[in-house]
C-alpha cells in the first residue's frame, strides 16, 4: 500500500461522525445497532453522561426497541457495562438515565430507580458529612446495595441469580436484608452490649448501605455508634490470661467467659485488669452456685 501524498493526513468521515462530535450527538450507524449488540445501549448511556451529550432521537427510538434483547444478555456482559458505569465519576446521571429509558426494568422488573435512590447514590458519591464514613470509598456494591434495600429478600436473591454478582457482593447484600428485619429492634433502647449482639455479624459495608437507606435517625445513629466505638471492643483478659493466671483449663466455658467479659466492658461495668478478674471470678462462683444465666451471658 502506498499513502497518497495529496492527501495525507485527511480525514474521510462517511458517517458525519465528527460533525456529531462537535455537535454533542450520540447516533448509531443504523437501526438495528443495538439488536446486533445490546451492549451498546449502555455504552450508549455511558458516553451521553460522561461527556454531557445528547442520544439523538432516532437512536432513542432504535434503543426503545431493543430493550427487549436486554434480557438475552449473560449476566457476565450486564454486570461488566454495570461496574463500567458504576466505575464513572458520576455514575448517579448515568443510573437515571438508565432508569428513565426502561433499562433497569429490561434486566430486571423490580430494579427500579426513583428520587429517593437517586439522592442515596448521590450521598454516596459526594462523600457523607458524618466523619466516621467520610472515608470510604465509593464501589459497585455500595450502589448495588442500594438499587436492592427496597427489595424484599426473594427479590435480591432473583437479582442476585440474574447478574450471578460475586460472592462478596451476595454475602453483603444479605446482611442488608438482614439489618432491615431488626430495624424495629434497632429502634428501641438497649444497652451496648445488646446493640453489639444486634449488630456484630454484619459487614461494616452492610453497615454504611443501611445508613445510607434508613431515614430514622435513631436507627442511624446506632449505626454509626455500633461501627464506630463497639466493634473492636475487647476485654483485657484472654484465653491465655485464664490459664496461666487463673488456673483454668481450656474449655467451651472460656467462649462464654470472654464474652461475658467483653459484654460488661461495653456496658461500662469493668475498666480494669483488676475489675475483669473479679468479674471472672464471681462468673465462676456463681456459675458453680447455678446463679448464670445462660440466655444472656450474664450473672
Amino acid at each position: 500500500m502506498i499513502l497518497n501524498p495529496t492527501n495525507f493526513g485527511d480525514m474521510i468521515d462517511f458517517f458525519h461522525g465528527h460533525d456529531d462530535l462537535e455537535k454533542g450527538i450520540i447516533r448509531v450507524l443504523h437501526e438495528h445497532s443495538f439488536k446486533d449488540d445490546p451492549t451498546r445501549i449502555f455504552r450508549a448511556v455511558r458516553f451521553e453522561s460522561r461527556f454531557d451529550f445528547q442520544i439523538e432521537p432516532d437512536t432513542l427510538g432504535y434503543l426503545d426497541n431493543a430493550l427487549e434483547i436486554i434480557s438475552y444478555l449473560t449476566s457476565k456482559r450486564i454486570w461488566a457495562e454495570l461496574k463500567r458505569i458504576l466505575n464513572e465519576s458520576m455514575p448517579d446521571k448515568a443510573l437515571k438515565r438508565l432508569g428513565d429509558l426502561g433499562i433497569f426494568t429490561a434486566i430486571y422488573p423490580n430494579l427500579q430507580m426513583d428520587d429517593t435512590l437517586l439522592n442515596q447514590c448521590r450521598m454516596l458519591r459526594d462523600g457523607c458529612e458524618e466523619l466516621h464514613w467520610s472515608k470510604i470509598k465509593p464501589s459497585n456494591i455500595h450502589y448495588v446495595g442500594l438499587f436492592t434495600f427496597p427489595m424484599g429478600y426473594e427479590q435480591m436473591r432473583e437479582l442476585v441469580l440474574r447478574l450471578k454478582l460475586p460472592n462478596n457482593v451476595r454475602r453483603i447484600l444479605q446482611h442488608v436484608q438482614a439489618i432491615k428485619i431488626i430495624v424495629p429492634k434497632l429502634k428501641m433502647p438497649q444497652s451496648d452490649s445488646q446493640l453489639y449482639a444486634l449488630l456484630s455479624p454484619y459487614n461494616d459495608s452492610a453497615l454504611f448501605i443501611c445508613w445510607l437507606a434508613i431515614e430514622d435517625t435513631t436507627v442511624r445513629q446506632k449505626l454509626i455508634h455500633f461501627s464506630k466505638n463497639l466493634r473492636h471492643v475487647r476485654p483485657l483478659i484472654n484465653g491465655t490470661y485464664l490459664v496461666e493466671n487463673m488456673g483454668l483449663s481450656p474449655s467451651p466455658i472460656f467462649s462464654k467467659i470472654l464474652t461475658m467479659l467483653r459484654n460488661a466492658r461495653l456496658d461500662k461495668k469493668v475498666s480494669t485488669l483488676t475489675d475483669e478478674h473479679d468479674c471472672v471470678v464471681m462468673f465462676i462462683t456463681n456459675k458453680a452456685k447455678g446463679l448464670y444465666d445462660e440466655s444472656t451471658n450474664t450473672y
